[in-house]
């Protein structure tokens, strides 16, 4: 009877074991499915930052170009007043900021529109 009783109770408890078993082991599939999305979703965003940074390196890459090719025209010899206007350009850049790349006569003729770039900390977002 003690061991009829002792088999119920072994039996009882090994469904009882293979139940939270199964449960642990479907809880940590569902756990490591959610990481594996989480894991992919950053794999995608740090692929997008990435590309995002190579295209914004090509940009400054070229308006650093752009301004060292300004730069070069404007200490020719015979453009002292360009010259010294660039000076001035310069330093107001490295007061304000604001670095001024165009300036022309407004579309309606009764302004300059100015195109600008600002930089430090507060310049621009990507």
């Amino acid at each position: 009877m003690k061991e009829k009783q002792y088999r119920t109770d072994l039996a009882a408890k090994d469904e009882e074991f293979t139940k939270s078993l199964t449960a642990t082991e479907e809880r940590i599939k569902n756990e490591s499915e959610v990481k594996d999305e989480t894991i992919k979703k950053l794999q995608a965003d740090n692929s997008q930052i990435r590309d995002d940074l190579s295209r914004i390196s090509r940009e400054n890459d070229i308006i650093l170009a752009k301004l060292d090719a300004a730069r070069a025209l404007a200490s020719k010899p015979n453009g002292i007043g360009k010259s010294m206007a660039l000076e001035k350009e310069n330093m107001y850049g490295d007061l304000s900021g604001l670095i001024i790349r165009d300036a022309r006569p407004n579309n309606e003729g009764d302004g300059i529109l100015y195109d600008c770039l600002q930089t430090g900390k507060n310049g621009s977002k990507f």
